[in-house]
Parts: C-alpha cells; sequence; structure tokens
C-alpha cells in the first residue's frame, strides 16, 4: 500500500481510488509556485 510506503516523508496523501490504467497527473507543491512534475490524466492547466 503506498500510504504506508510513503506516509512518512509525506504531508499529504491522497486516496482517489482506482484511476484506471493511464498515469496520473503529479504536481509538486512544495514551493510557492506548484510544478507539474509528469502530465498524465487530468487537467493541471491550473497549476501551469
Amino acid at each position: 500500500d503506498i500510504r504506508d510506503q510513503l506516509e512518512h516523508s509525506l504531508d499529504l496523501v491522497i486516496d482517489g481510488g482506482f484511476c484506471g490504467f493511464e498515469a496520473t497527473t503529479v504536481i509538486d507543491m512544495t514551493d510557492e509556485t506548484p510544478e507539474v512534475t509528469r502530465q498524465g490524466v487530468g487537467d493541471a492547466s491550473a497549476f501551469a
């Protein structure tokens, strides 16, 4: 389980349930300006 493996090093884990087989979008929120680190399924234009 991802939460068990990573929750000690992350501030937040969002479980959105099964997302299909396509890669999800990953957004780095560690700085003032969010950065899309992996564009996948989902519209991340609000973070561009």
